[in-house]
Formats: structure tokens, C-alpha cells, sequence
């Protein structure tokens, strides 16, 4: 289904006829958002962003799209290459194939990320709430799972019931989370516990009120496992659930404390360092 193009402010949505409704309630909620984004971390990053509400998998045109003259985000690839093309002093035969290696690696790398992403969107989506596409000259794109996905036996475990609007509100307090951690950060990639479980409290806070039930602070001994937890399970499994339940508390403990904009500031390589070690 095509979805409609529609800007709410300085914000974009993407959505089909039915969503109209939810797409203008949520572009009525994104000034407050930002406002809380601000008062809360001191974030003011990107000025717009842009949300897609739908059913079926995310499309790769309304996920990613380039801002600007952002597509030579990567200055020092595009000097280098003008240079070995315009400088005679070294031999064309050694110039030209450098070049051409350097900018196949700048056209590839990209590509295969995306198709890489693309891949990972099809096989969470059925049970994710949304997603989100943030990165170096991207358009920051947030996307909505509407209507909601069935909960799992593991969420309706840990976490509480919410009503519909508390639902979408939460979602996209969620993914701009992610957008926000994404962006202070640049290039580099965000820690899991950090990325999931500053996305939890913030969708708390902008809903003002508690999404995990009591009995999931016990997940906090709960144990990682290696490589990044997003690529090896699904948002319907057990092991995930609880999995955010842990990064959840942590980074609660973390803002309880007065941490909360410390950690957001410090490189991934120091974060161990400040993250809590909390028991049972």
C-alpha cells in the first residue's frame, strides 16, 4: 500500500488513510517530546524528523533518505579521491585504479549496510513495537508498528498493560530516544544496555508513568551472552524481554543517581566503568 505523505510543523509523517488520526496526535506530541528531550539531557540535536506508521515491514525509500548534500558525509574519501584524480605527480596507471577502489568502497559499504538493516527490519517487525533509521546524513526516521503486535507470554510477564495512546506515545518517546543516542554519538555504535535502556526510561518519562512490573527488577542478574543481542534474538523472546528489563533498571539506577547525562557523554570504550552492578 502507498503511504500518504503528509508534513505536520517541521515534522514529516508517512502513513496510510486509516492513521491519519494517530499520525496527527503524534505530531501534536512531538514538540513536548523535544521539549522534554531538552529539560531532561540537555539534547538539541536534529530540528525534524521523520514517522512512518505502519502494518507491514517498512519500505527501504520511507526508512532511508539522505539529508541535504549530506550523500559526501565522509569528506576525507572525497578529497582523497579528487586529489589522486587531479594530481599529476603520480602516474595515472597508479591514481586511476586507487581511486576507483576508494570509491567502490565508498558506494559499497553503505549499500551493503542497508541491505544488511533491511534484512534485520523483515525479521523483527512482526513482533517489534518500531524501529529506527538514524545515522551519518540520514534523515532521522522513526517507524511505528500500528496496530500494535500481539504481546508475547514474556512481555505480558514483565511488563504492565497500557492503553492504546499510551502505547503509540511510548513508542515514539522510545525510538526518538535512540535517534537522540545515535546522533550525539556520530558514527560510532551505541552500547546495548545503554541504547535500550535509556529508550525505556525516556518513554517512561514522557508518558509519566511505569511500563515494567515489579518482578522484572529481577532481571538484573540476568546474563548478556556475546555479540549484539539485536542481532541474535527477536523482541518475542524470553531471553530479549528480560534482557531489557536489565538495561532498564541499570540505566534507572544511573538517572536515580545523577549519571544519567555522565554515561550519555562518555565514549563506549569508558562505559563499563559507570555502568551499575546491581543484584537481586
Amino acid at each position: 500500500m502507498e503511504l500518504i505523505r503528509a508534513q505536520y510543523g517541521q515534522d514529516e509523517f508517512r502513513f496510510a488513510e486509516p492513521n491519519r488520526k494517530l499520525a496527527e496526535e503524534l505530531a501534536a506530541s512531538l514538540p513536548g517530546l523535544r521539549k522534554l528531550a531538552h529539560w531532561l539531557v540537555g539534547f538539541t540535536g536534529f530540528p525534524s524528523v521523520r514517522v512512518v506508521i505502519s502494518d507491514a515491514p517498512p519500505r527501504a525509500r520511507d526508512l532511508f533518505s539522505l539529508r541535504g548534500t549530506s550523500f559526501f558525509w565522509y569528506p576525507p574519501i572525497t578529497v582523497l579521491v579528487a586529489l589522486l584524480i587531479t594530481d599529476n605527480s603520480w602516474p595515472a596507471v597508479y591514481r586511476m585504479p586507487i581511486a576507483g577502489a576508494l570509491l567502490t568502497f565508498f558506494f559499497a559499504l553503505p549499500v551493503y549496510s542497508y541491505i544488511r538493516y533491511m534484512r534485520l527490519v523483515r525479521r523483527v517487525w512482526p513482533h517489534a513495537s518500531g524501529i529506527t533509521t538514524q545515522g551519518p546524513g540520514l534523515y532521522p526516521t522513526i517507524a511505528i508498528h500500528w496496530p500494535r503486535p500481539p504481546r508475547s507470554p514474556a512481555v505480558e510477564a514483565l511488563v504492565l498493560p497500557v492503553q492504546d495512546w499510551e502505547w503509540t506515545r511510548s513508542v515514539a518517546a522510545h525510538e526518538y530516544a535512540h535517534c537522540m543516542l545515535r546522533h550525539g554519538r556520530s558514527r560510532s555504535h551505541v552500547k546495548a544496555w545503554l541504547d535500550e535502556g535509556f529508550a525505556s526510561w525516556f518513554a517512561e518519562q514522557a508518558v509519566n508513568r511505569s511500563f515494567w512490573r515489579p518482578e522484572a527488577r529481577q532481571c538484573v542478574a540476568e546474563p548478556e551472552g556475546r555479540g549484539d543481542v539485536h542481532l541474535r534474538s527477536t523482541p518475542d523472546e524470553e531471553h530479549y524481554i528480560r534482557l531489557m528489563a536489565r538495561y532498564y533498571w541499570e540505566v534507572r539506577t544511573l538517572a536515580v543517581q545523577g549519571k544519567l547525562g555522565i554515561a550519555l557523554r562518555t565514549p563506549n570504550k569508558e562505559l563499563e566503568k559507570i555502568r551499575p552492578k546491581l543484584s537481586v
